[in-house]
């Protein structure tokens, strides 16, 4: 008869390995969905929609000129970057003129 002894490795090391397994597993999910976010969300879709949204969110005419989604610049956050912003408000309309001017 031989003699084969299998030799499991220690309960710690086995719950490291698995722990250190799922974290680069998450930590590659929340790589790879910021990457597919930042390449889907380009400036050409992206600012239509935050017009689009602004301009509901607010009594006013919101135009901006381009809205770039950065996140490898600015990383760990991801932010907007807004060029020439223009905000109009429409509450004002109602009011007379002079007062408008003023």
């Amino acid at each position: 008869m031989s003699e084969t002894t299998t030799k499991k490795r220690p309960l710690w090391r086995r719950i490291l390995k698995w722990s250190g397994i799922a974290v680069a597993t998450v930590f590659a999910v929340f790589i790879l969905v910021c990457s597919l976010l930042v390449w889907c969300l380009t400036p050409g879709r992206l600012t239509p929609m935050v017009e689009k949204i602004a301009s509901e969110s607010i009594d006013a005419d919101v135009s901006l000129s381009r809205v770039e989604l950065t996140f490898w610049h600015t990383f760990p956050k991801m932010t907007l970057e807004m060029d020439s912003l223009r905000v109009v408000s429409r509450s004002l309309h109602t009011l007379p003129d002079s007062d408008r001017k003023s």
